[in-house]
C-alpha cells in the first residue's frame, strides 16, 4: 500500500486501506456528462489562466472576479447567443442559479485535471460567497479526492493546506521557467 502523509489529520490513499485508487476515482468523476464545459473552449482557457495567475500571485478569487467580463457561448443558456454571468465581484449576489452551475462545473473541470496533472485542486483558488472562505464545489471535492472527514479535518484546514500546494506548485514552475 502507499500512502502519502499530506498533514497528520488525513491522508491520500493512491491504493489499498478501502478507497478507490486514484485513476478509479478520476474516472468516475471525469466520466460524468459535463453539460457547459465542452461548449465553450475559450472561456474555459480564460478561466484557467485567471486561476494560474491567481496562484501565481499568491492570491484567491471570489467568483465574480474569476468570470468578470467572460463571455461565455453555451447552447442551452440565452439561446446560444453570448452571455456574461451576472454575479457581483465577491460572487454572492448571484442573479441567475445557472450563472453559479456554469461557473463550478468549469471549476470542478478544471479542478479534476489539474488534480490529475499536478495534484492541485484549482477551485481551492476560489473563495465562496462569503469571502475568505472555501467555496462548497472545492469542499466537495476535496473531502473525495483527499479522502478526509469534518470530523478530522476542517473546512479551513483542508483549505489551507490545498492553498499551499497550489501556491508553491506554481512558485516552483515560475522559478523553472524563468
Amino acid at each position: 500500500m502507499v500512502t502519502l502523509i499530506d498533514t497528520p489529520r488525513y491522508k491520500l490513499s493512491i491504493e489499498g486501506s478501502g478507497y478507490p485508487a486514484r485513476e478509479e476515482l478520476l474516472t468516475s468523476e471525469t466520466s460524468r456528462s459535463w453539460q457547459y464545459v465542452p461548449h465553450d473552449h475559450g472561456a474555459l482557457e480564460i478561466v484557467a489562466n485567471r486561476l494560474g495567475l491567481a496562484a501565481r500571485e499568491r492570491a484567491t478569487l471570489t467568483y465574480g472576479a474569476l468570470v468578470k467580463n467572460v463571455t461565455f457561448c453555451i447552447p442551452s443558456i440565452n439561446e446560444g447567443r453570448p452571455y456574461q454571468p451576472n454575479m457581483d465581484m465577491d460572487g454572492s449576489n448571484v442573479v441567475r442559479r445557472q450563472d453559479l452551475e456554469v461557473v463550478d462545473e468549469f471549476l470542478t473541470y478544471l479542478s479534476l485535471h489539474s488534480y490529475k496533472g499536478a495534484d492541485l485542486i484549482a477551485s481551492a483558488l476560489v473563495s465562496g460567497p462569503a469571502n475568505g472562505k472555501p467555496n462548497a464545489e472545492f469542499l466537495r471535492l476535496a473531502r473525495k479526492l483527499r479522502r478526509s472527514t469534518p470530523r478530522l479535518t476542517s473546512d479551513t484546514e483542508l483549505w489551507t493546506s490545498e492553498l499551499q500546494r497550489s501556491f508553491n506548485y506554481f512558485t516552483n514552475l515560475s522559478s523553472c521557467t524563468g
